[in-house]
């Protein structure tokens, strides 16, 4: 097993690098609190992992190609975003296990600092140089500095899906709402534009968080703020759409409300998979509710107009 660790930013910001037996690239948070997501895989096929020196860039290299993660952490809030942003060059003659020894910004060097040029050794000892491009250093130090229109800016003259996916996931990170609707626009992400319009302007701030957070990947910790805000239908929903039915079914049992809704989906999931319900909870509360789909559609009608819900 390899293991890198990244050098910047905060103690309980650091992420930790590593391929396994089976040679798939996994990332950690090194410190998470509550029900944070802890590990994700980012990639495979990947011989040798380094960290910059300078930014949270991941470099690695493997079967003649290098790969640059430019901000990593985007892994524990969308995997699709992630792929989106890596920066992958094919290089040939490497040899079959190259080795990168260090990264320095855009750089992984033996020696020295040289822009945008990435150094390895082969493995007969011989050294090949590359390039990648110079925007993703760029873009960080425009993130991490507030910097947001400056950003912004950059991604539209580069107009690359690279930028922009790194633009849309370190924005989301960071709760800028302004500037990750604008990068999931370019990106042609209509669903997240109109969640990150409607977490702009809507009235309730625990609504507007929880958006926030369920963007970020975070759907317990969105659950949990929808429910302590009184958006119940909202929290149950969430639930169901992410198949979490037992956190829906408790919360409607809680609240009495929405059972009818719960049951209702349950039903129809498992008549879709032609499974018989076998959960205890859901069988005990089964003969509360008799399941009307015209029923729950006004049901769910009256509860979307009740809290603000726009489709």
């Amino acid at each position: 097993m390899e293991l890198t660790l990244s050098q910047c930013g905060k103690l309980n910001e650091r992420i930790v690098a590593f391929r396994d037996s089976d040679a798939a690239v996994l990332v950690a948070k090194v410190k998470t609190y509550g029900i944070a997501q802890r590990i994700a895989r980012i990639g495979s096929s990947v011989e040798h992992l380094h960290f910059s020196n300078t930014t949270n860039m991941l470099a690695g290299v493997g079967e003649g190609r290098v790969i640059v993660w430019p901000a990593v952490e985007i892994a524990f809030i969308d995997r699709t975003l992630l792929q989106q942003s890596i920066i992958d060059k094919p290089v040939s003659a490497l040899g079959k296990f190259p080795i990168l020894r260090s990264f320095t910004d855009n750089v992984i060097n033996l020696r020295s600092f040289t822009d945008n040029v990435i150094n390895l050794r082969r493995s007969d000892g011989s050294l090949v140089a590359t390039t990648i491009p110079p925007f993703a250093g760029s873009l960080l130090e425009y993130t991490s500095n507030s910097k947001w229109d400056q950003a912004i800016r950059l991604c539209r003259h580069i107009k690359s899906d690279v930028t922009w996916a790194m633009l849309a996931g370190l924005a989301t990170i960071a709760q800028n709402t302004y500037a990750a609707e604008i990068a999931y626009g370019a990106l042609e992400e209509a669903e997240k534009v109109k969640m990150l319009a409607e977490a702009r302007t809507h009235p309730n701030k625990e609504v507007r968080a929880a958006m926030m957070l369920l963007l970020a990947g975070k759907v317990p910790e969105a659950d949990n703020l929808l429910e302590k805000g009184g958006s119940i239908y909202r929290a149950v929903m969430l639930n169901i759409i992410m198949m979490r039915w037992s956190r829906a079914l408790d919360i409607a049992v809680k609240h009495n409300a929405y059972l009818e809704v719960v049951m209702g989906y349950r039903q129809r999931y498992l008549e879709k998979l032609g499974r018989e319900e076998t959960d205890e909870k859901f069988i005990r509360h089964r003969g509360e509710v008799e399941i009307d789909f015209n029923h729950i559609r006004e049901v769910m009608a009256e509860a979307e107009a009740a809290e603000g819900i726009t489709k």
